[in-house]
């Protein structure tokens, strides 16, 4: 975790001094600067990563662009506003896969974001991990599953609260595999990770990359990612799709989307500079440093993505009796 923290604000200086709120984006036939909403806090990977992204753009265009931090509500605070923006393709967001569990658990979302929102591309993912207490007698996640049909709401697994997308993606691995296990709720991620090393929960399904620290000092164990290919970062460990769920996947993604009825050639536009920096081999190490790795789709591709992602929560909303909040 302190690796982690360290890189993220080595990254973040090295981009204030380069161009500090200037970041770059080009939009056909606009002199102004891109808008880049983010809708969390300074120094959160979402923040971070949007500033290595300007900065790729900055080199790749030369026009001007604005880091602008908008956190609050879940990311319903910037999601609202760009749905509400002038279509001319100046303002867009970065925001993850909260922006899909926020559309099934908010009942304050006055937006639809498979409708009242353009995408334009899927930039990154991180690596999720099923995670267990050592004290948890199971070496693969077929075993985990097993032990837990044993004992039905024996095991308990934490989250970030009632909703997050931690919660949502464990009720997800619940529902695909069958087992019940107890939601203990905390404030944040580092808890979370504290309570599993000291056995208080044992199971997690959560970034991998935060809790490298404590995987690398043995005090908790991972099962295998989430992803359907293997992480760049932990290769030996399997996928869950490889030997225990085929097919299942759940990531911590990042996109950016944009106001709805944006000119196609302005969404094309964004679309390819966007996919360009992404391969750029420069991104790829800064996003490998705090454990992401580039996609890159069309903007059709991505609104398949969101679509089925919250057809998804759904159900796994309606399994685990979850209100909207």
């Amino acid at each position: 975790m302190k690796r982690m923290q360290q890189t993220l604000i080595a990254i973040m200086t090295a981009m204030v001094l380069c161009q500090g709120e200037i970041a770059s984006a080009q939009t056909p036939g606009s002199s102004k600067p891109l808008r880049i909403i983010v809708p969390f806090g300074p120094g959160s990977v979402g923040d971070v990563t949007g500033r290595v992204i300007g900065e790729a753009l900055f080199k790749r265009t030369g026009v001007p662009a604005i880091i602008d931090s908008r956190p609050g509500a879940g990311s319903l605070i910037a999601m609202q506003l760009v749905s509400r923006a002038e279509p001319d393709g100046n303002i867009i967001v970065l925001n993850s896969n909260a922006a899909t569990v926020l559309q099934v658990v908010s009942a304050n979302a006055s937006f639809d974001i498979r409708r009242d929102l353009e995408p334009i591309v899927h930039a990154f993912q991180g690596t999720q991990g099923i995670l267990v207490s050592n004290a948890l007698p199971v070496n693969s996640v077929a075993e985990l599953i097993a032990y837990a049909k044993q004992r039905p709401g024996v095991l308990n697994y934490g989250s970030s609260g009632i909703g997050s997308a931690v919660h949502m993606n464990t009720e997800l691995f619940k529902l695909t595999a069958g087992i019940d296990m107890a939601h203990i709720p905390f404030n944040g991620g580092p808890p979370q990770l504290n309570a599993l090393a000291a056995n208080e929960v044992q199971v997690l399904v959560f970034d991998s990359g935060s809790a490298k620290a404590l995987l690398d000092a043995g005090r908790i164990r991972m099962l295998a990612v989430t992803t359907l290919q293997r992480s760049p970062i932990f290769p030996n460990v399997p996928t869950v799709s490889e030997g225990a769920l085929p097919g299942f996947e759940t990531a911590f993604w990042y996109g950016f989307l944009t106001t709805p009825k944006t000119p196609r050639p302005v969404l094309n536009k964004l679309n390819a500079d966007l996919n360009a920096v992404l391969q750029e081999s420069t991104t790829k190490e800064k996003l490998l440093q705090i454990g992401y790795t580039p996609v890159g789709s069309t903007p059709e591709q991505f609104r398949k993505k969101i679509a089925d992602e919250v057809e998804a929560w759904m159900k796994v909303a309606i399994s685990a009796k979850l209100e909207k909040q």
